[in-house]
């Protein structure tokens, strides 16, 4: 596998871990949840139709409406943090709102996720540098791969940065450019 691919691999698997990540109802933070039905486990999004009723509720669909409190109960066991209404047709899923300090505490996990990817591409880089050496004998050659491959880590860890930065402010809102704005302008209102 080549260094560019395995370095997109990192980061595309980066940004659907943080894609899990949210402070309002999406389809995607409940997809992926098992449920033991029919003597195997599925996903959630293989036996009903998911659909987003607003920013604070989600609603699912079971194919089959003989399997609602097996669905229910998997999303109950699933730890998600949301509270599960049972109807006769659907499943109402609907999350808490967030506050500040749950916000935060997302922007914590979304920092170490992206501060374990920067460690798989740094990783990544260690073995192609190793690799180099190994397989090259021109110093010069060795000098100007070794510098290719700082390169490309150079750029996809700001790419990392620049995808935690663009989260933190999804995550945190108006806090955040409140926060950069004062550290910008030193001013403790923000304003400019």
């Amino acid at each position: 596998m080549q260094l560019y691919e395995k370095m997109d691999a990192m980061l595309e698997s980066l940004q659907r871990n943080l894609s899990k990540i949210q402070v309002v109802a999406t389809e995607s933070l409940i997809d992926s949840v098992k449920v033991d039905v029919y003597d195997s486990i599925h996903n959630l999004s293989t036996l009903c139709k998911i659909e987003k009723v607003d920013s604070s509720a989600v609603e699912v669909t079971p194919f089959d409406r003989s399997i609602r409190n097996v669905i229910g109960h998997a999303l109950n066991s699933a730890n998600l943090g949301v509270n599960v209404q049972i109807g006769a047709d659907k499943i109402r899923i609907t999350f808490p709102e967030s506050s500040y300090e749950r916000r935060e505490e997302l922007s914590t996990q979304c920092k170490d996720l992206c501060e374990t990817a920067k460690i798989g591409i740094r990783k990544i880089r260690q073995d192609a540098n190793a690799e180099v050496k190994k397989s090259t004998t021109n110093k010069y050659s060795i000098k100007s791969e070794l510098k290719e491959i700082q390169d490309m880590t150079d750029l996809y860890i700001n790419k990392i940065d620049g995808i935690y930065k663009e989260k933190d402010v999804d995550l945190l809102g108006w806090w955040v450019k409140y926060r950069i704005n004062m550290k910008k302008t030193g001013n403790i209102y923000g304003r400019v």
